[in-house]
């Protein structure tokens, strides 16, 4: 039973593995080719890099499940063997990304770009934090703009006011712009404990802007 287990697992992450890097380069290709619309349109794209799996290399080649799996197996003895697969990923998809909204650009200088992560920093190690710098690690994303001239997005928001701001620019909405507020979600197995950390954060004036 316990081979069996292992197996499957294997069998799983396997799956996982190849999927992941599939999906991956399979929108950056769709993103590479796309040509500016005969009408207005909504692209959306949830890419999972530089989230694990650390498939890519810096050059786009990529390592194999079995270079993969000897990764893991190190882990346990040496935590920080994934500080440079991590990095090489985020080296390779931000290459990706700035070839990509340099295109986009050129097609359609009125297009619209948002690059945005959807959380911030996961830990593979305990590191002991303040909890302030923790939590601020965690909230913190990448999140960059390209808007057409005239469109006024605030320096500092949160992602929860992006498309109020973009909504009533574009087609003079309304919308109303919701207080800055942070929350975190505590606990594994549904037994979640949302928390509001805003104060936390040491005044949301002292936060690097989202």
């Amino acid at each position: 039973n316990l081979f069996f287990a292992v197996s499957l697992g294997s069998v799983y992450s396997e799956i996982f593995f190849t999927k992941n890097k599939n999906d991956t380069l399979n929108k950056l290709n769709v993103l590479k080719q796309m040509e500016k619309p005969q009408k207005p349109t909504f692209a959306y794209f949830h890419i999972l890099c530089p989230h694990s799996p650390y498939i890519f290399k810096p050059d786009g080649s990529t390592v194999t499940y079995l270079e993969h799996l000897l990764r893991l197996a190190k882990f346990s003895f040496n935590p920080s063997i994934f500080d440079s697969a991590y990095l090489d990923q985020v080296k390779f998809i931000g290459n990706q990304i700035i070839q990509i909204a340099s295109q986009l650009r050129t097609k359609d200088p009125d297009a619209i770009i948002i690059i945005m992560a959807d959380h911030g920093l996961f830990l593979h190690r305990p590191i002991k934090y303040e909890k302030s710098i923790r939590i601020d690690s965690s909230l913190g994303i990448l999140f960059a703009i390209y808007t057409q001239p005239g469109i006024v997005i605030p320096e500092k928001i949160t992602p929860v006011n992006l498309f109020r701001y973009l909504f009533n620019n574009l087609f003079d909405d309304k919308l109303e712009i919701l207080p800055d507020r942070f929350f975190v979600i505590e606990g594994r197995k549904r037994n979640y404990n949302v928390s509001e950390v805003t104060q936390d954060l040491k005044l949301i004036d002292e936060v690097s802007p989202y």
